[in-house]
């Protein structure tokens, strides 16, 4: 994962991967809205919607060879993520909160609030 095309794909597997994750627990939540049949079927299509990209950024990611291996919280502060290219393996390290961060903006990006 040597150039910067490589790394973007692999910050836009994580993110994505995250905000998938995100929307699904929070789906389980819709049961206190009063409109919770809505917030359920806003939930799936940008569930749908996600899963769809993630497909994308894998197909891309196929096509390099490029894999993530591990996702290993390092401690309450750091998570690291493993990804490898024909048999090069590279770490990237992020903050917990900028991953929040990253993933509060592509859900914002996705349900078009942004």
């Amino acid at each position: 994962m040597q150039n910067r095309v490589n790394r973007i794909l692999a910050h836009e597997y994580i993110i994505t991967e995250l905000m998938i994750r995100t929307l699904e627990r929070d789906r389980k939540h819709v049961d206190v809205f009063k409109a919770k049949y809505v917030m359920d079927k806003l939930f799936e299509q940008a569930i749908r919607k996600a899963k769809d990209e993630l497909l994308t950024i894998k197909n891309e990611m196929g096509k390099i060879g490029l894999r993530k291996q591990e996702e290993k919280k390092l401690d309450e502060t750091v998570t690291i993520f493993t990804f490898v290219q024909r048999g090069v393996y590279e770490e990237l390290r992020y903050m917990n909160i900028a991953l929040r961060n990253h993933t509060m903006r592509k859900i914002e990006q996705l349900l078009q609030l942004d």
